[in-house]
């Protein structure tokens, strides 16, 4: 009953008005680029003061319902976010910077026409490198507590979006995906998980 109380409090009319109201004012709109009929596309929050980094979140992949199993327990609605140092050219269109919005869009793609569910620890593997200057070709989805709300009458939760190597798929296909995530809080990780293109691969 208390969490019921809690999500009447957190109404909203649909994603812009989320992020506006809870991330930051929104920059700019990136529309889909995959194909015409993907009515998605990535809303760009700039670095604050308060918030030294880009936020990126996808906004339409709420109207499609996940086909969860019955087992999981979770939302079947969902938007995905990745945070990029406060100097990215977040414009600048060589794959090396480009690459966050394109795999938000690749990720949103597979979730509606194959993949058709992600809860916490998900992995999704793109089967290639992201960019020429960085070797990520998958990604942990992650969840926190106050990462959900109640969207045009849906409950949406928000996963943030870790890019991960190789290396690291392995490692969570053998001690499970929990442990990949645990190991890299271990490691350092912390809130928001801002992208390190550098990000060096520990005790694998």
């Amino acid at each position: 009953m208390k969490l019921l109380n809690a999500f009447r409090k957190k109404k909203y009319k649909n994603i812009k008005e989320y992020v506006s109201n809870k991330i930051g004012d929104i920059h700019l709109l990136i529309p889909s680029q995959i194909h015409d009929d993907f009515d998605i596309e990535v809303i760009i929050v700039k670095p604050t003061k308060e918030k030294p980094y880009y936020t990126l979140i996808t906004n339409g992949l709420s109207n499609y319902e996940m086909k969860l199993p019955r087992h999981i327990e979770t939302n079947s609605f969902c938007e995905l976010l990745i945070y990029l140092p406060e100097d990215w050219k977040i414009l600048n269109p060589n794959i090396n910077y480009y690459w966050p919005i394109k795999s938000l869009f690749e990720l949103a793609a597979k979730l509606v026409n194959s993949y058709g569910w992600v809860s916490f620890s998900s992995i999704i593997n793109l089967n290639r490198k992201v960019a020429d200057n960085c070797s990520f070709n998958s990604f942990l989805f992650v969840i926190g507590i106050n990462d959900e709300a109640l969207i045009n009458n849906k409950y949406v939760s928000f996963y943030t979006l870790i890019p991960v190597y190789d290396e690291e798929v392995i490692y969570a296909k053998q001690y499970g995906n929990e442990s990949l995530f645990d190991k890299l809080v271990n490691e350092g990780l912390v809130y928001p998980p801002i992208v390190d293109i550098n990000r060096k691969i520990k005790n694998i």
